[in-house]
C-alpha cells in the first residue's frame, strides 16, 4: 500500500504545502516505491511524517484533531488548488 501526501505532477497544481507535507517529486516517490517492493514493504508513507499524524489522529479527539488543522494552515492547503487542466 503506498500513502503519499501531494506528488508534482500536475494533478495538485496550485496546492499549498508545508515542511511536514511538502510536494513530492514524482521520480523521488517512484524510486521509493521500488526501494519499498525490494524490501518486502507492506506499507510505504510518503513523506514519513505521515506516521505520526496517523497515529496521532487514531489517538486524540475529533475535536483536537479540528483545531490542529485549523491552526497549521493544512485545512486552506485546497484553496489555492487549481489541478491538471
Amino acid at each position: 500500500v503506498v500513502c503519499p501526501s501531494f506528488i508534482n505532477t500536475g494533478m495538485f497544481e496550485g496546492v499549498k504545502t508545508d515542511v511536514l507535507f511538502p510536494l513530492i517529486k514524482s521520480d523521488d516517490i517512484c524510486d521509493k516505491i521500488v526501494e519499498a517492493i525490494r524490501k518486502d514493504q507492506h506499507m510505504l508513507l510518503v513523506p514519513k511524517s505521515l506516521g505520526p499524524a496517523l497515529v496521532m489522529k487514531s489517538i486524540i479527539s475529533t475535536a483536537a484533531q479540528l483545531e490542529i488543522q485549523s491552526l497549521s494552515g493544512v485545512d486552506h492547503s485546497m484553496d489555492t488548488f487549481v489541478g491538471r487542466r
